[in-house]
C-alpha cells in the first residue's frame, strides 16, 4: 500500500527547480532514466531527504515546468506593455489575473517560477 501523498513546499520547489536550471544537460536531451536519478539524487542532498521518488519528483517536474511557461507567456506579454507608472507589484497582480481568468484557477508555483522564468528549459 502506497503512502499518503505529502503536498510540495515552496523550498521543495525550489530546490527542483534550481538543480534543473543548473544542469548543463537539458531535460530533453538525455536518457528520462538518468535525468531522473541525477534530479533525485540532487533533491535527496539538498533537502536532506528521501521521500520522494524519482518519478514524482519527474512528474512535478513535467507539470510545474508547463504551468510556469503558461505563466511565463502571460507575464512577458504584461511586462512588454507596461503602464508608465506601474510597479512590479502590479503587472504580477495583472499576470495572476489573467492566468486565473484563463485557466480557471490560481497560479500556486511562483516559488518554483521565480527560479525557472529566466530559464528555456
Amino acid at each position: 500500500m502506497r503512502a499518503p501523498c505529502k503536498g510540495w513546499a515552496n523550498d521543495e520547489e525550489r530546490a527542483l527547480a534550481q538543480y534543473v536550471s543548473e544542469d548543463p544537460i537539458h531535460d530533453n536531451d538525455q536518457d528520462s532514466t538518468i535525468f531522473k536519478e541525477k534530479v533525485w539524487l540532487n533533491f535527496c542532498q539538498r533537502m536532506k531527504n528521501k521521500y520522494r521518488d524519482p518519478d514524482s519528483l519527474y512528474s512535478k517536474w513535467r507539470t510545474a515546468k508547463q504551468v510556469a511557461m503558461e505563466f511565463n507567456g502571460i507575464y512577458l506579454n504584461v511586462i512588454r506593455n507596461p503602464q508608465s507608472d506601474a510597479t512590479e507589484v502590479d503587472f504580477m497582480a495583472k499576470v495572476r489575473h489573467i492566468y486565473k481568468a484563463k485557466v480557471r484557477r490560481a497560479f500556486v508555483n511562483e516559488s518554483f517560477w521565480g527560479v525557472v522564468k529566466g530559464n528555456r528549459k
